[in-house]
């Protein structure tokens, strides 16, 4: 009951920003910028250390270092296989491949639900591990996959890296496997950090070396959000053509894997710089003055008031066209045909759309069989709802989306 008022409560207050705002429409939407008060504010109770307070916690450069320092913590051997969804980014899957670990896959369905029979019929006797990806902030039902786990003597690692802040029946997701991975970047303005929780004490411990973050890569993405900043300053068909020249220097980085399907971004593939690396301490002394409660509230919000907006658009199918308790979404992720054509057009107006993982790791170049991962990579829009964006850019999003699927 109690998550129904405060569901009621998140709605009633959208709507009231929605209609005290509906005549002003902005310049600019643009992605997260680093404000002032996360320079020169005060530390916050609700920060990260709070969200992860009581948990065997490693704070580390990236995602991708996380999975690195999984991987050395679960001691896999050559010949031993880790079961990935086939819908995934691509960058995990690196990592798993340098450390000389065999990587299956198993089925996920159009709706982004894991198909728990085909993960099982996939098992074999070198089956080490289950990893799972908890997608857009919205978690997967892992009762049946614990229980698995816990029958056939596998580990279970939670890739929690777009459901940063999302619970799970009042706890931080990521709790119910042996690992869980986090990224920072998906959804707070920092230049870099990822984590890793460590919930089985057998795993607990282990040599590990940091080395301090490249100062290259530091400031380059300081560099970025800073430029979300002043963007938000300059005249309107200046900081357009600007945003849409940045989006387009970052996609220009695909290349193509075999004869249709595009390659992952070379960014995407774990290098040298990402190898054993901690957080960098100006990702932690910016973290300490976000409130992560503000920040999941405002998403919530954002989410709720597109959604509603988006909701008779001829054309469009939701991945998830509800908001549970607890889901901090990262985005709302729909389904349009031509999706990758509507990005464009949606960051020519400073709107970063993004079709969704459309890249492939080289190693896998096709769906291969997974004809739902193909139609989710083929056809997923991210639009934006970060915390950053008022109820104004929330509808003029909104509105530039009907616009363009008026026009196909």
């Amino acid at each position: 009951m109690s998550s129904l008022i405060q569901a009621e409560k998140e709605l009633r207050v959208c709507r009231q920003n929605d209609e005290a705002r509906r005549a002003i429409r902005p310049r600019f939407v643009g992605g997260m910028h680093i404000a002032a008060r996360h320079i020169f504010g005060s530390t916050t109770a609700n920060n990260y250390a709070n969200w992860f307070a009581g948990a065997n916690v490693c704070y580390l450069h990236s995602a991708r270092t996380a999975i690195q320092r999984a991987l050395s913590l679960l001691k896999l051997r050559p010949e031993d296989e880790i079961l990935i969804p086939a819908y995934h980014c691509g960058s995990e899957v690196d990592v798993m491949l340098k450390a000389n670990v065999k990587v299956r896959l198993f089925r996920i369905s159009v709706t982004g639900n894991a198909d728990f029979e085909d993960l099982r019929n996939r098992i074999t006797s070198r089956t080490k591990v289950i990893y799972v990806i908890h997608y857009f902030g919205f978690a997967q039902a892992l009762e049946p996959v614990v229980e698995l786990c816990r029958n056939k003597g596998l580990y279970l690692v939670e890739d929690c890296a777009l459901s940063l802040l999302t619970e799970v029946g009042g706890r931080r997701i990521g709790t119910q496997g042996d690992l869980a991975i986090y990224n920072f970047p998906k959804v707070l303005p920092v230049p870099d950090g990822g984590a890793l929780v460590v919930n089985n004490p057998e795993l607990q411990g282990g040599a590990w070396t940091e080395r301090t973050p490249g100062m290259v890569s530091i400031m380059g993405n300081l560099s970025r959000l800073f430029r979300q900043s002043l963007l938000r300053g300059l005249p309107e068909v200046v900081v357009r053509r600007l945003f849409a020249t940045l989006r387009g220097s970052a996609e220009s980085q695909a290349s193509r894997a075999g004869e249709s399907r595009p390659e992952m971004p070379r960014s995407y593939y774990f290098g040298s710089a990402m190898r054993d690396r901690k957080i960098s301490a100006a990702s932690r002394w910016l973290m300490a003055r976000m409130d992560f409660a503000e920040i999941r509230l405002r998403r919530r919000l954002n989410y709720s008031l597109l959604l509603k907006q988006l909701s008779q658009t001829p054309g469009v199918q939701f991945l998830f066209d509800d908001l549970p308790a607890g889901v901090c979404p990262l985005c709302l992720p729909i389904l349009v045909r031509g999706a990758r054509q509507m990005a464009r057009k949606l960051t020519a107006m400073s709107i970063p759309a993004i079709p969704w993982w459309k890249g492939y790791h080289r190693s896998f170049p096709d769906a291969g069989g997974f004809e739902e991962a193909g139609y989710l990579k083929d056809n997923m829009l991210a639009l934006p709802i970060h915390q950053q964006l008022d109820a104004r850019a929330v509808e003029f999003v909104g509105e530039k989306v009907r616009e363009c699927m008026a026009g196909t």
